[in-house]
C-alpha cells in the first residue's frame, strides 16, 4: 500500500504542538523579574536550536515511520514549505525580545531552510519503499548529516592545534548555533557565502532520490 500525495495537515498540527512546547520551556508565558533583550537570548538560543531539531529529527523519523508514498519527492518538498512556513511563525516574532537585526534573523532562517533541504533530499529515498531496511539507512543518513559533523569538529578540535572553526558548518546544531553568535552584530559577508554553498549543495543532493525515482521508473517500465 502507498499513499498518494497529501497535504500535511497531520504534520503542520505536529510541528504546531513542537514549536508551543518548545516555547513553553524555553521561554514560557512570564517575563524574566528584569526584562531584557539580554534575558531572552538565552531562552530564544535554546528554542531556535529545538526548532532545528524538529526540522532535522523530529520529521524525518514521522515520515519514515509511515506507509511507503506514490510521490515521495514532492511529497517531502510539501512537507518542507509547510515546516519552513511554521519556523518563519516562529523565528521572526523574536525580534520583538531580541535586539538582533533584520539580516541576522534572515541569515538564521536561510541557515535552517538550507539544512531543511539536505534533509528533505533524503527522505525520499526511503519513503519511496516499504522496506525497513531502507528506511533505517535512510535515518541513519540523516543522523550522520546532523550529527557527524559536530562530532568532527569535536574531535578535531581535540587532536589539532590548528584552527577548525570552520568544521561547525558541518552539523545544523554547530552552525545555526555559530550563526546566533554576537547575534546583536551586523552580518559578516562571508557568512552568507557560507549560506550558498549550503543551498548549492542541498541542491546537488536532489539528484540522489531524483536518479533513485529514475531508475524505479525504468525497472516499473521493463516489468511491464
Amino acid at each position: 500500500m502507498r499513499l498518494p500525495l497529501q497535504m500535511p495537515r497531520g504534520l503542520v498540527f505536529a510541528s504546531s504542538i513542537w514549536l508551543f512546547g518548545s516555547w513553553l520551556l524555553t521561554i514560557g508565558v512570564r517575563a524574566p523579574i528584569q526584562s531584557s533583550a539580554a534575558s531572552y537570548v538565552p531562552g530564544v538560543r535554546v528554542l531556535i536550536l529545538l526548532t532545528l531539531l524538529g526540522v532535522v529529527t523530529a520529521w524525518p523519523m514521522l515520515r519514515l515511520s509511515q506507509v511507503a508514498r506514490i510521490r515521495p519527492c514532492m511529497q517531502s518538498l510539501i512537507d518542507l514549505a509547510a515546516i519552513m512556513a511554521m519556523t518563519q511563525i516562529v523565528i521572526w516574532p523574536l525580534r520583538l525580545v531580541t535586539n538582533w537585526p533584520v539580516e541576522r534573523i534572515s541569515l538564521l532562517t536561510a541557515v535552517i531552510a538550507g539544512w531543511g533541504l539536505l534533509v528533505s533530499a533524503i527522505l525520499p529515498l526511503g519513503t519511496a519503499r516499504s522496506s525497513g531496511t531502507s528506511r533505517l539507512l535512510c535515518m541513519f543518513l540523516v543522523l550522520l548529516l546532523t550529527l557527524g559533523g559536530s562530532l568532527a569538529w569535536w574531535v578535531a578540535g581535540q587532536v589539532s592545534s590548528s584552527d577548525v572553526s570552520w568544521m561547525a558548518t558541518l552539523s545544523p546544531f554547530t552552525d545555526v548555533h555559530h550563526t546566533m553568535s554576537n547575534g546583536q552584530e551586523q552580518v559578516a559577508a562571508g557568512q552568507w557565502n557560507h549560506v550558498i554553498v549550503l543551498w548549492i549543495v542541498a541542491a546537488g543532493l536532489w539528484s540522489l532520490p531524483a536518479i533513485d525515482l529514475a531508475a524505479a521508473r525504468r525497472r516499473h517500465d521493463g516489468q511491464v
